[in-house]
């Protein structure tokens, strides 16, 4: 089924074992001086062992271009923690890139260690709004040969390569930039001039490492900002990389950080951005990998098929399921990642150690290295089949016990089923399967339709309980509401997001009002409204070739 996904590929003379690049990462797992935890070593051995041909790490090539519990490369100081990252990856098969990193503008004095961040120009960071310092030539040539010297170090970790970081809002993309590049100087006005730091790097990163050491730039193909730059700008710098015959592959990926529309969440289809790629593979002959929503074996291996990209580019998938490359090489269910951003990049920018809301085991390998598979006979019965009672009965269940998990409903999930229901989070259904799949591997027994009150308990005779039996909706104290919910002119999120047929033609008739912006209350609203549609596809043709007159008459709630 996976002709090309699975097939070894090649950057400069180094063998890969397939076309997966489990690509850089934040992750916070580093100590707070920098340097490698067993944390992290254990983190990327499991990703390693889980089938990835090339696992990328970032790492920050002074103190002034971190981000706050990054791996430091600035110093031969970090070197022997990194070699043992290396050494983990390596002793379970797959290749190891360093990507050298400087976060420019995206800092500040709280996480730079009471320095303030240097960028092309004084323009301050939407996100860290740091103060910003305009660079001096002489810092310019010193940031240059920061990166320089980080490669020669990298090598000395025992790196099978090297990847520059120059993308979503860093240092080299900030130069790139007329957005965040106001320079006079050589360094900035024209392209040719936003293009020269960048181009600079490239060049003493390459005399650095000397031709054979395999060397590649991850790129953002468009800015996708205001007055920014276009995949144009990326193709023109592209081909000055390949002309000088300089990197050996480039990594694609769209956007930055403050781009005004989705870049990484689930509202962006799986590959949505795979024409940045193409664009860019159109002028360079050395592999392209590409990222953004590449989040499945058919996805990836479709993109490899049709010649848009060499390798697949996949980040956030190896955090829901560190075995994400081996389970879809064996045709084993897998746990697929939603795009929500919840634990994963939403914990980076509160400087918190990187979490999934659908893996609660991420960066946690250390601690379960630690622990054996017991024989025992203890009973452990786990009350409710919500993504909590799952999770419970699934661990418990790979401890050694003997597990049974019981719900009065007829299924697995619980409020995940719930979720579901809400347009672009259908794959949250899948993740119930995957987890049903699980606990059937695990010899889990499943009692559905089962009310486990004090009498079934006692006479079930588990050694341990674990309670897991979810919540209930909290009514707010608002007047009329109590009242609105026994006549039906109220209804609970819940309640609108199951309803079907004559309740959701009622819903959608004169003005409903959806009392609170979280997360269920815009699911409910995007729930009422799609169902004016006969699909999403539907939606996306009438919204293309429709007036916008047209739809406003027809479907109020939408255009509200």
């Amino acid at each position: 089924m996976y002709k090309y996904l699975f097939a070894p590929g090649k950057i400069n003379q180094l063998e890969i074992r397939n076309r997966i690049v489990m690509l850089a990462m934040h992750t916070s797992y580093a100590s707070k001086d920098n340097k490698a935890t067993e944390r992290d070593i254990e983190f990327y051995r499991a990703r390693a062992k889980g089938g990835a041909g090339i696992i990328v790490m970032p790492a920050a090539i002074s103190r002034r271009g971190q981000i706050e519990q990054m791996h430091g490369i600035w110093d031969d100081g970090f070197v022997p923690g990194l070699r043992m990252i290396a050494e983990a990856v390596h002793g379970e098969g797959a290749a190891y890139f360093i990507q050298l990193f400087h976060c420019g503008r995206n800092g500040n004095r709280k996480t730079l260690g009471g320095l303030d961040p240097w960028a092309p120009s004084a323009v301050d960071s939407p996100i860290y709004r740091g103060q910003t310092i305009a660079m001096t030539k002489e810092q310019i040539l010193q940031v240059e040969e920061e990166f320089a010297a980080a490669a020669q170090r990298a090598m000395k970790t025992g790196a099978d390569g090297i990847e520059i970081s120059g993308t979503v809002g860093y240092i080299i993309t900030q130069f790139f930039s007329p957005v965040t590049n106001k320079r006079t100087d050589e360094y900035g006005g024209s392209e040719e001039n936003r293009f020269r730091f960048g181009l600079e790097v490239v060049r003493k990163v390459r005399a650095a490492v000397g031709k054979e050491y395999p060397m590649g730039i991850r790129l953002s193909g468009a800015q996708m900002m205001k007055d920014g730059y276009d995949i144009g700008a990326m193709q023109r710098f592209c081909r000055i990389l390949e002309e000088e015959r300089l990197v050996d592959y480039v990594s694609v990926t769209g956007g930055w950080h403050e781009s005004p529309i989705p870049l990484v969440t689930y509202h962006v289809p799986a590959g949505g951005y795979a024409s940045l790629a193409e664009a860019i593979k159109r002028v360079v002959s050395v592999p392209v990998m590409m990222s953004n929503r590449i989040n499945s074996g058919e996805v990836a291996e479709d993109l490899l098929r049709k010649g848009i990209i060499d390798f697949a580019g996949v980040a956030r998938g190896f955090l829901t399921d560190p075995a994400f490359a081996n389970n879809i090489r064996e045709g084993r269910p897998y746990n697929k990642c939603q795009g929500c951003n919840r634990g994963c990049i939403e914990n980076i920018f509160k400087q918190l150690p990187t979490e999934c809301a659908f893996n609660p085991e991420v960066g946690q390998e250390y601690i379960e290295k630690q622990h054996t598979r017991k024989e025992t006979e203890e009973k452990i019965l786990v009350i409710g089949g919500g993504p909590a009672g799952m999770e419970a009965a699934l661990k418990a269940a790979q401890r050694g016990y003997k597990v049974t998990l019981a719900t009065r409903e007829a299924g697995l999930g619980g409020q995940a089923n719930l979720a579901g229901i809400a347009p672009l989070k259908r794959d949250i259904l899948g993740f119930v399967k995957y987890m049903e799949y699980r606990l059937k591997e695990e010899g889990v027994e499943l009692l559905f339709g089962t009310e486990a009150d004090e009498e079934f308990v006692k006479n079930f005779g588990p050694d341990k309980v674990v309670i897991a039996s979810g919540s209930e909706p909290v009514v707010p104290d608002i007047p009329g509401v109590k009242e609105g919910l026994e006549s039906g002119s109220v209804m609970l999120a819940k309640d609108a997001l199951l309803a079907e047929g004559p309740a959701l033609a009622e819903l959608r008739k004169g003005s409903t009002v959806i009392i609170g912006g979280g997360a269920t209350g815009l699911d409910a609203a995007h729930y009422i409204a799609e169902s004016a549609f006969a699909s999403q596809d539907a939606r996306a043709f009438i919204d293309s070739h429709v007036p916008k007159a047209w739809e406003t008459s027809i479907c109020p709630q939408i255009s509200r």
